[in-house]
């Protein structure tokens, strides 16, 4: 059952209302004849009006009065239970017409008897609750007057002046352009107010829409016509042309086609024959009978159309009303509290978008988001002014978002300039929202800018609504956010709509630079061009750097070469740069605190993440002590030591990256950080980051994250030097390193060494030496490891002189755990410096000690030193003595041998090391001694792919290929040579640079096989690319 109409409360209480203006201000009015039809036009109303019109003794009808899309309109109607018909309604009309003397037009809205045509020309299919509209069509009026003639012999006989076309003007061209867009979007338009209208609990069991079921056709012989279910897209239709108007109801189907097809009606109604003489009226129906007598047969109460007819008819009528837009009186209103940048340049492309989003998409809602400082209001601003000038039908807003108290005081300061009062309870802010959402001010932009703060957005205890609740929402209104944080961005807008401000391009920044200059700058002179893309590129491309430079500059005569000069070198000086843009510069481009000092506008942002996610301000606290760039995901800290929460971890690098700060790279595994951004954090007062990472706590987390030594992790420690290699090699490391530092320094070295950076390896060992020879006793175990490994680096950096003191001395040390390492390295120091003779005593002598204690060939030790010993019986031309020393290795398989062999602390891949340098020794060996093809059987199942245990880069596989490579060119198997070669050469192996030394000794054997076989020019074209090396690097 649907409710009745005295059910219903005609009050519509989400309607706001205010004192009426003076009947001279009613311009439009809205003719709506019965009660069903009257519900419909106030459910629509924008804004309805308090209180009455006086009257006077006489007066028999009362008006409804408010706001619809910018105009004041009354809705009028006739007294209930007062006849219908022409008569009628040009007595209200002739009572309209006296009331409101600066009446400008009108609108019949209500329902009609349609007239549908199935069969011949121009058939049209019209159903129950779509809309009629009276338009001329060709030579055919848009009303006729049917009470001008009559039924004869012949039908019924019109005169001639019973065509009515009166519409206004305005209206006839404002029904056109809806008939024309809706033909182009493929639906009608004014549906979106009935949707509106339906939203409302009460008003959606009045007006909605019957079963389709009930509307049934009848033809002349009282038959059913059987038509097609229209598809729920196309479910009403708005049909144009002429309606009739008749005192008499037609309540014949045979005489209604008889009417439509003499006087091609769409259909008939009962009251606009009596309005148009009287106002100049459009007439909008919305069909709910198809004049055939059998409208009142059914009786299920569902099947009555009229609700819905009208609900029709009113929406229509609305949409003209938005498309004729206000009136000339409401003047469009500027709120701009920042005046126009003459200095914006560039930045087209995200104008452009910005503006086609808003005004040609017809989006009501857009937000831009990016870095601090990099140009989001100065677009907004420019896009404000562009509205200003070139969309003059546009009012233009701006109000602060930072906070709710700054937003509501913008609010009152518009209300004021917009001359609107407050009602009684209501504050600026809901009445700003509730005139805007009204239409009464026609289209209008709203820049809300600086939204950064999503409690603020969402609400809090304080402010329960946020922004987002006291927003306007209009046809007519567009909004644009500008944010520092994509989250917030995208909680304003819908995704599609949200917008990234990045850094200016090369060009936009130079054009940027030469319009804000003074004119004192010569940017034409030899060289300014250099300097200026050097300050660009200083500057990191970013608007409010630059502006600030600008104004620097300016304000004290200076060159960009000179500001330059200031700036210092860009490796050295950072701390510099970071200091000029902490000063606050002002000038008229500036349009808030915040605006002012680049580092400024950071830190607030910086105390925002700390406000809302710890975690987040931890990651930033531990991001200022590393690189800027190239982070790996695997450094950063987790929210707590002993849980890897990858979730929180995930959220607080979700928020840096919404602020901008961070950026995701391509492989999803590194991050960057803007390098301004990085050395703002730096400086910054150390109270934002009290109680957060140190750079001690940064140290401690790195010693447990820096990976070992082992070969498999050279792609991770190669990522994390940029990060730790500061830390532990600074001249300020120097004086404040802590026993962290010192387990970190020696980690680092280690890797270092292994990846042949030896003389970084040197300077950190030295560092990690000098702290333990002051801190740690000589017979500790870390002092002992300290100097080790400073020897180790020394003699892989050619400082044999140096190794030997330390080298000698930890020998000398009765509890090194270390010594037999520390012997080793010994005999490799001595044969560095050319003393072959002691380095093979020592090495014999070593081997004969450990034959004695029963110590087994296999032991990683022992083949260390058989390997040395090896190396330089090789060198002194003694290959006899190395096959009898090392042939035992001969039948020993490398993954059996390392698998059983004890002690099980020493790292397989060790071990597994040094087993391969023992069989490449044998292998050359066996070579100078005459025996090559010995050499290819010990060294193949070691450079197989599938067979070798070691990754392709290891250095040790690749001496392996270059000792089988010289073994098949003295057995003068040279195809096979360059077989193995050329693969590993041509192919750039991940991780090598192109000047490593194990890569340069292939390349030379590559070029001796070239020769070898007679392909010289090949040999020549290696050799030129190549730096000279030892073919043999004493390994």
């Amino acid at each position: 059952m649907s409710p009745s109409l005295d059910q219903v409360s005609h009050e519509n209480a989400t309607i706001k209302v205010r004192p009426p203006p003076k009947p001279e201000d009613y311009r439009v009015a809205i003719i709506a004849p019965s009660e069903i039809e009257s519900i419909a036009v106030i459910r629509l109303l924008d804004r309805k009006h308090e209180g009455r019109l006086p009257v006077t003794r006489g007066s028999g009808y009362v008006f409804t009065l408010g706001e619809m899309c910018g105009h004041n309109v009354i809705i009028a109607t006739l007294p209930a239970g007062h006849e219908y018909g022409v008569g009628s309604a040009a007595a209200l009309a002739s009572h309209i017409v006296t009331s409101f003397p600066d009446l400008w037009f009108g609108l019949l809205v209500e329902v009609a008897a349609g007239m549908p045509k199935l069969q011949g020309d121009d058939p049209r299919d019209i159903r129950l609750g779509d809309v009629l509209v009276a338009l001329p069509m060709g030579e055919n009026p848009g009303l006729i007057n049917l009470d001008l003639g009559k039924w004869t012999d012949n039908g019924f006989e019109l005169r001639r002046h019973g065509w009515m076309d009166k519409t206004y003007k305005l209206v006839l061209s404002a029904i056109s352009q809806i008939k024309a867009e809706d033909y182009v979007q493929d639906k009608p338009s004014f549906l979106e107010h009935y949707n509106e209208l339906v939203d409302n609990e009460d008003d959606r069991r009045i007006f909605t829409k019957p079963s389709p079921e009930s509307d049934v056709l009848y033809q002349a012989d009282g038959s059913v016509v059987e038509r097609r279910a229209r598809g729920l897209e196309n479910h009403t239709f708005v049909w144009y042309g002429t309606i009739g108007s008749s005192s008499n109801v037609i309540k014949s189907a045979s005489r209604r086609d008889e009417l439509r097809d003499r006087h091609h009606l769409i259909g008939i109604e009962t009251q606009a024959a009596g309005i148009a003489d009287n106002i100049q009226v459009g007439v909008i129906c919305g069909v709910a009978d198809y004049a055939d007598g059998n409208e009142n047969e059914n009786e299920d109460e569902n099947a009555d159309w009229k609700p819905y007819a009208a609900a029709m008819a009113a929406a229509y009528a609305k949409e003209v009303i938005l498309h004729i837009g206000p009136p000339a009186g409401s003047q469009r209103v500027i709120s701009l509290p920042h005046s126009k940048n003459s200095c914006f340049i560039g930045r087209n492309k995200i104008v452009s978008d910005i503006e086609y989003k808003l005004f040609s998409e017809g989006v009501d809602r857009a937000a831009l988001f990016g870095l601090g400082g990099i140009g989001k209001t100065q677009v907004a601003l420019d896009i404000s002014y562009r509205v200003k000038e070139m969309m003059e039908e546009y009012s233009v807003f701006w109000m602060p978002g930072q906070t709710m108290s700054a937003f509501e005081e913008a609010a009152g300061d518009i209300v004021e300039t917009l001359g609107i009062s407050n009602e009684p309870n209501e504050t600026p802010t809901e009445t700003l929202q509730a005139y805007l959402a009204s239409d009464m001010l026609g289209p209008w932009l709203l820049v809300v800018d600086n939204v950064d703060d999503m409690s603020v957005v969402k609400g809090t205890p304080d402010h329960p609504r946020g922004l987002l609740g006291c927003l306007p929402k209009s046809p007519a209104g567009r909004i644009l956010f500008t944010s520092r944080t994509s989250r917030v961005a995208h909680s304003v807008a819908q995704g599609n709509n949200v917008l990234e401000l990045k850094e200016m391009t090369a060009e936009e920044g130079r054009c940027f630079l030469e319009k804000s200059l003074s004119g004192e700058h010569d940017l034409v002179r030899p060289g300014a061009g250099q300097d200026v893309s050097s300050l660009m590129e200083r500057l990191s491309y970013l608007p409010l750097a630059m502006q600030q430079a600008v104004t620097y500059m300016n304000m004290n005569k200076m060159t960009v070469t000179q500001y330059l000069r200031l700036l210092g070198d860009s490796e050295r000086h950072d701390n510099r740069l970071v200091k000029l843009l902490r000063e606050e510069l002002r000038d008229d481009t500036f349009n808030s605190a915040s605006q002012g000092a680049v580092a400024k506008t950071w830190v607030i942002s910086f105390r925002a993440i700390r406000k809302v996610n710890r975690h987040a301000a931890q990651l930033l606290s531990f991001i200022r002590q590393i690189d800027p760039k190239a982070i790996p995901r695997s450094i950063l800290p987790y929210p707590t030591t002993d849980l890897k929460d990858e979730v929180a971890q995930a959220e607080a690098i979700g928020l840096l990256c919404s602020y901008s700060f961070l950026k995701w790279r391509k492989d999803g595994e590194m991050l960057d950080m803007h390098r301004l951004v990085h050395l703002a954090l730096k400086i910054c007062e150390e109270d934002l980051f009290e109680g957060l990472m140190t750079q001690n706590d940064a140290i401690e987390h790195l010693t447990t994250v820096f990976p070992s030594n082992s070969w498999q992790n050279r792609q991770l420690w190669q990522q994390y030097f940029p990060h730790v290699l500061p830390m532990v090699t600074s001249p300020v490391m120097k004086q404040k390193q802590s026993a962290a530092a010192a387990r970190l320094g020696l980690l680092v070295a280690m890797c270092l060494r292994d990846d042949l950076r030896f003389e970084e390896a040197v300077t950190t060992s030295e560092l990690v030496v000098y702290f333990h020879s002051r801190n740690t006793p000589e017979d500790h175990l870390d002092w002992i490891v300290a100097h080790h490994e400073l020897a180790f680096s020394y003699i892989e950096n050619g400082q044999h002189e140096e190794a030997i003191l330390i080298l000698e001395r930890l020998v000398r040390m009765d509890n090194n755990p270390t010594r037999v390492q520390a012997q080793h390295a010994l005999m490799e120091a001595l044969h560095g410096v050319g003393d072959y003779e002691r380095a093979i005593s020592l090495s014999e002598s070593s081997e004969e000690q450990a034959e004695k204690k029963g110590v087994a060939r296999t032991h990683p030790d022992r083949l260390l030193n058989q390997s040395f010993l090896a190396s330089n019986y090789c060198r002194t031309g003694r290959s006899v003595k190395v096959i009898k020393l090392l042939r035992h290795v001969a039948p020993l398989d490398p993954e059996t041998t390392v698998r059983l062999s004890e002690p099980r602390y020493i790292e397989p891949s060790v071990h597994l090391s040094v087993l391969y340098t023992a069989k490449r020794w044998l292998a050359d060996a066996y070579v100078a001694h005459g025996q090559p093809r010995k050499a290819v059987r010990l060294l193949q199942p070691l450079a197989s792919s599938h067979r070798s245990r070691l990754p392709y880069g290891h250095p040790k596989r690749l001496d392996i290929m270059c000792s089988l490579a010289e073994a098949y060119l003295e057995s003068r198997q040279v195809q096979l040579a360059l077989g193995l070669l050329r693969p590993f050469v041509e192919l750039q192996l991940p991780g090598l640079e192109a000047d490593d030394v194990h890569l340069v000794h292939l390349k030379q054997c590559l070029a001796k096989a070239y020769l070898e076989a007679g392909q010289y020019e090949e040999a020549s074209k290696l050799c030129k690319t190549q730096k000279r090396v030892p073919l043999k690097d004493g390994s």
